[in-house]
C-alpha cells in the first residue's frame, strides 16, 4: 500500500548520487545511517537499514540544514543512469517498507 504525500521536491538524482532534503530524511529515515537501493517492478526502492551491521549505502549529511546524500554511482551505472540529473517523485510504500523513486 502506497501511503504518504508525494515528495516531488525532496529527492533528486545527480550524477549517480541520491539527494534527500532534510524533510524527506526526517520523515522516512530519521536516525538511520544507511539504506539499500533495489530495482523492483519497474521502479527503484530506497529501503532503510535498521541495524548498522546490516550494510547498505551510507546516508551522509550534506549540509547544516540536515539534507542528505547517498553516493550510488555503481548501482545506477548498472541501469545506465549514473549521468542523469533529475528530480524524482518519491512515495512511501508501506507494503514494501520503502520509498518508491520514480522519474518525473
Amino acid at each position: 500500500m502506497v501511503t504518504g504525500m508525494d515528495e516531488r521536491t525532496g529527492v533528486s538524482l545527480r550524477q549517480g548520487s541520491l539527494y534527500l532534503d532534510a524533510r524527506v530524511y526526517e520523515t522516512y529515515f530519521k536516525g538511520l545511517s544507511s539504506a539499500i537501493l533495489v530495482y523492483r517492478d519497474g521502479c527503484f526502492l530506497l529501503l532503510p537499514v535498521q541495524l548498522e551491521a546490516g550494510g547498505g549505502l551510507l546516508i551522509k549529511i550534506r549540509n547544516a540544514q540536515g539534507d542528505r546524500v547517498i553516493h550510488a554511482q555503481a548501482f545506477f551505472s548498472e541501469y545506465r543512469l549514473d549521468n542523469l540529473d533529475t528530480d524524482l517523485s518519491a512515495v512511501w510504500d508501506s507494503s514494501l517498507a520503502g520509498l518508491k523513486l520514480l522519474a518525473l
